[in-house]
């Protein structure tokens, strides 16, 4: 799973900023239902609910969530073929659409 992430991103379109690795925590615990992923996933959501700025960071998050819940069982996939597909095909192969929410927030407020 660790070596997973970075393909994770780029997969499921969430940057390298606070809100895109929190949109991946979240992702990646409905992918996994491990626990610990919900629990830094809560951890993120009340990170971005304390700046109370009214940027629909929670809207992304849970968009988030519920993309991993659609997406095909990423921990399954066949990464070398996946890795040799464009990344357009490669992302309809797992369903997934983009991460709309996310990417309607400007980048200066993602962290």
């Amino acid at each position: 799973m660790r070596d997973t992430h970075d393909i994770w991103h780029v997969l499921s379109g969430y940057g390298r900023d606070g809100l895109g690795e929190v949109c991946l925590v979240a992702f990646s615990f409905a992918q996994t239902r491990a626990p610990g992923w919900g629990l830094i996933a809560l951890g993120g959501v009340w990170r971005f609910k304390k700046l109370r700025n009214g940027v629909p960071y929670f809207a992304a998050i849970r968009q988030a969530w519920r993309r991993g819940r659609k997406a095909a069982w990423l921990p399954g996939e066949d990464y070398q073929r996946l890795l040799a597909m464009p990344l357009d095909a490669a992302r309809d192969r797992v369903g997934l659409t983009p991460p709309d929410r996310y990417l309607a927030i400007p980048a200066e407020q993602r962290n």
